[in-house]
């Protein structure tokens, strides 16, 4: 701990007293947070933290650690965790075009990640998962569903396990592709799912019926496994 960090955690206890508990009881009966608390999250600073300065973050883990000290001392049930999952796995694979296109975005809150392993016959175990994403031409073809997707209802940016190589076995043919939904044809955000707690964040059922996305979607351009 030192004075920055110390200044940090004033301004973001500050910001999440002001802005998201008041919030709470709206946040339940809805299942999920306003849009807008996004966008302000990221104008406060309290999104992908730990991610370099270079690509919109925080570049600093210890920040990363106080917002979810805050969050958790508060109460408040926002998956800026989820958030900063997906921004890892674009750090860990993606190529610099990637990064620069799809990172600050996130660090605004102008992009909301979600990740979408879990399908309702395979649980989480990605070896069983049975979206596919069939190459033709210069799109993937995505067929499937996904369920218990945190964040799912204002996902703009989704990393899916999806299957490219039928053939292969096991990890060996999944990929992971970066969908951005908005306005897809075949694309659809079922219902909020019903929780033991977290009322207030997110959870729900997404469906791929022939979704159409860019080959540029594929996430550093190899599978999971490289």
């Amino acid at each position: 701990m030192n004075d920055d960090l110390r200044m940090f955690r004033k301004s973001v206890r500050e910001f999440i007293q002001k802005e998201f508990v008041p919030n709470q009881g709206r946040w339940r009966e809805q299942h999920r947070p306003d849009s807008e608390a996004w966008t302000a999250a990221g104008a406060t600073g309290i999104l992908l933290t730990d991610v370099p300065e270079e690509y919109g973050g925080g570049g600093s883990f210890g920040n990363e650690a106080v917002v979810v000290e805050e969050l958790a001392q508060a109460g408040v049930h926002f998956a800026t965790f989820v958030h900063n999952i997906i921004a890892h796995y674009i750090l860990a694979y993606g190529i610099e075009e990637q990064k620069r296109n799809w990172l600050p975005r996130m660090a605004r809150g102008e992009s909301v990640g979600a990740i979408a392993i879990t399908e309702p016959s395979a649980g989480s175990d990605m070896q069983g998962i049975k979206t596919t994403a069939k190459r033709d031409g210069d799109h993937y073809v995505i067929n499937g569903s996904k369920t218990f997707v945190t964040n799912g209802w204002h996902a703009s940016l989704i990393c899916m396990a999806v299957k490219t190589d039928s053939k292969a076995a096991g990890l060996k043919g999944i990929s992971l592709l970066m969908v951005e939904p908005k306005d897809l044809p075949g694309y659809r955000i079922g219902k909020a799912l019903e929780k033991v707690g977290m009322h207030g964040q997110d959870t729900c059922e997404l469906f791929f019926d022939d979704v159409r996305v860019p080959v540029s979607s594929l996430l550093g351009g190899g599978r999971v496994n490289g």
